[in-house]
């Protein structure tokens, strides 16, 4: 299976909604992974990431029905298949130790996601530690007073969460101190020119440094060349990007990742 570098005609609007709503719930979604790395190299943890199988038109990166299933509602139930299916792969396997998925704001808002989440835990027999939640930064549009007391409530769960695409949007130092998260994500806008630019690396490290005094856990992503691999590599507990490997379907990510397995060689880039 491979994603075509061009994405393929598509009925639109309703229509293709209509296609996703049925390829939901006929098994058409395939779970895909893609590894964070420590800083000696090694596979620990990963993010979930969704393709559909398109009965006619092949594996489709999101990009393709992500935006239709935003207009048309179904996040909650795409969002939905992917928890349950990343909980269903931590239940069979101790590795990854730990998997991130994303949560959009709405679905992560609605009045039963608390309990959904719970129930996904029980119904594995999961350690919460092994989830990660990741949020993203428009989450912050909303009420802050109604974001901080949903992310306590997962959190009390002893689940872990997570600040994707830190520094895209509605990222504010208040939200750092206010929020009950344990993990920050740098987007790689920022990732992308810190070994090559001043001021980029100043920011990068002082984010990095504030972090740090917080005690949550930093992953940069979109980690790409050896230069940013070794800027981040001594400062972050885990990078992630193309460098160390392109999102596999989940066996084949399970079968090549064992535990201690290495990113390819790249284990000599991040201690250099």
């Amino acid at each position: 299976m491979h994603l075509s570098k061009v994405l393929p005609p598509l009925a639109s609007g309703p229509a293709l909604a209509g296609d996703l709503a049925r390829g939901i719930r006929s098994g058409e979604l395939r779970l895909f992974l893609q590894g964070q790395v420590d800083a000696g190299g090694a596979v620990s943890a990963a993010e979930a990431l969704v393709r559909w199988a398109h009965p006619e038109h092949g594996i489709l990166a999101p990009a393709a029905f992500i935006p239709v299933a935003e207009t048309f509602g179904l996040m909650g139930e795409l969002e939905q298949w992917v928890l349950e299916s990343s909980c269903s792969v931590l239940s069979r396997h101790q590795h990854p130790s730990r998997i991130s998925v994303n949560i959009s704001p709405r679905h992560l808002l609605g009045p039963d996601f608390v309990r959904t989440v719970s129930d996904s835990l029980n119904r594995h027999n999961l350690a919460p530690a092994r989830l990660t939640l990741e949020i993203t930064e428009s989450l912050f549009e909303r009420p802050v007073t109604e974001v901080v007391e949903r992310l306590e409530s997962l959190a009390s769960l002893g689940i872990s969460l997570s600040m994707d695409d830190f520094g895209t949007g509605y990222s504010s130092l208040a939200h750092l101190a206010k929020l009950p998260i344990h993990e920050l994500k740098l987007d790689r806008s920022l990732v992308r020119d810190a070994p090559s630019r001043e001021r980029d690396a100043i920011v990068c490290n002082a984010v990095i440094e504030l972090c740090n005094k917080l005690r949550l856990r930093i992953v940069a992503e979109g980690i790409e060349t050896i230069e940013q691999a070794k800027f981040f590599g001594g400062a972050c507990e885990l990078l992630q990007g193309f460098l160390f490997g392109r999102p596999e379907p989940v066996d084949q990510w399970i079968a090549k990742f064992r535990p201690g397995m290495n990113a390819g060689r790249k284990e000599t880039l991040l201690v250099a």
